[in-house]
């Protein structure tokens, strides 16, 4: 396949889409408000009890831990939006290979009822009697609802170029209303990668921003993933980025989630990301978090 050269540098990239915050919001460091212990806490239970019945079998009973209008986007690159889907998509993936899940937390914010965590995930099942394994990193963004975390959007990945049977995408919706808050910086981003202005792009990343790529581990620092977006750029690559939904948190932060199109040496590759920005002293906004897939056969 021609896009399995460019997989390790999509992550890098990033395709970062921060938000176009309030100009009082934009104007001071974001005050990052971690869990305290007791939301910490939930959070990690919250996510042990939905992987809890992923090994269970229970697919409905994990598309409860979801909002009604939830997305669950699969290291696989299937899509699936609204509770009911998600539950299908799930049940149709458990089906297919008996998977065993586990699941690891590396890190999380919360700020008033709204939480973004992120981390490790593997997988262990049997299709047709042969092993598969898959592993890869994943971004949930999640609200308490009456004394209960539901989640969102869960937006996941692959680490290597398996893809686990089960999963089927449903039909892309329109962008919600509150993608917005994501378009300044998905234009941003789009603009200057097209121009070539790697150092510019650069600088919308936090010094310490984790990248967490398709195919590929994770990257840390802003000058790692300068390098990234130039080996990208010098090459020519061309992306175009379409965001899908974001939502804020309380301390300014917003998290967001969209597809992207990647053009480079007569390859083509699309895929969905996530990530998470803050608002930064000198106005703009910069990534903390970010997360890429690939879309098998495109969208």
């Amino acid at each position: 396949m021609r896009i399995r050269t460019l997989i390790p540098f999509l992550s890098i990239a990033a395709l970062g889409c921060a938000a176009d915050t309030a100009d009082e919001a934009a104007t001071s460091e974001a005050p990052q408000e971690y869990a305290s212990t007791a939301d910490a806490a939930s959070l990690a239970a919250f996510v042990d009890g939905w992987a809890t019945h992923y090994n269970m079998g229970h697919g409905s009973m994990v598309a409860d831990f979801f909002a009604e209008d939830g997305l669950d986007w699969s290291g696989a690159g299937g899509m699936a939006f609204g509770r009911e889907a998600i539950a299908a998509s799930l049940q149709g993936a458990i089906d297919a290979s008996s998977p065993h899940l586990t699941v690891a937390m590396d890190d999380q914010v919360i700020s008033g009822s709204f939480a973004v965590a992120r981390g490790t995930y593997s997988t262990e099942g049997t299709v047709d009697g042969e092993a598969t394994s898959n592993s890869g990193y994943w971004m949930s963004f999640s609200e308490m609802i009456d004394g209960e975390w539901k989640l969102h959007g869960l937006v996941s990945n692959l680490d290597s170029e398996q893809a686990t049977p089960g999963f089927a995408a449903t039909e892309m919706p329109e962008p919600l209303e509150n993608a917005s808050l994501a378009a300044e910086g998905a234009e941003y981003f789009q603009t200057h990668f097209n121009m070539g202005h790697a150092g510019m792009v650069a600088e919308r990343y936090a010094e310490d921003a984790v990248s967490m790529p398709a195919g590929g581990a994770a990257v840390t620092g802003r000058e790692a993933i300068q390098a990234g977006l130039e080996t990208l750029t010098s090459q020519g690559a061309q992306v175009s980025i379409t965001p899908f939904a974001a939502g804020e948190l309380d301390n300014g932060m917003v998290a967001a989630v969209g597809t992207y199109t990647m053009e480079i040496a007569g390859a083509t590759t699309n895929g969905y990301y996530a990530n998470l920005a803050q608002p930064s002293e000198d106005g703009t906004v910069q990534l903390v978090w970010s997360l890429t897939g690939v879309i098998p056969g495109g969208m």
